[in-house]
């Protein structure tokens, strides 16, 4: 019995977070009600740098295991360890794309 209360529970939620109800009932295929992503994030800078951390630590993570793989002692694919690589990478790269670096409006610039 509570097992399926739970059932039920889960359903009802799930046909409420994704109007599944609206679409069965939609023939025209308008999906103008369909959620959309979500484009605006309310990060903080340090909510940015703790993501970017993650992420170097999990490409060092897995450089190390592209190197155990290649020399044979895991079994892994090379290959994929390297496609994962390439999508961190490219993360890292647009993330650091966005950033808005500080440089005085007057005087000399030194850069270090």
């Amino acid at each position: 019995m509570k097992i399926m209360i739970i059932f039920c529970l889960c359903r009802c939620f799930l046909l409420e977070m994704f109007t599944i109800g609206n679409y069965a009932s939609d023939k025209s295929g308008d999906k103008s009600d369909m959620a959309s992503y979500n484009r605006k994030f309310d990060l903080s800078i340090d909510d940015l740098a703790l993501i970017e951390g993650a992420l170097h630590r999990k490409k060092t993570e897995l450089s190390m295991k592209r190197l155990d793989a290649i020399s044979g002692s895991v079994d892994a694919e090379p290959e994929e360890i390297d496609e994962e690589l390439k999508d961190i990478t490219g993360l890292l790269g647009r993330l650091h794309n966005q950033k808005v670096f500080y440089r005085p409006k007057t005087g000399v610039y030194v850069g270090g």
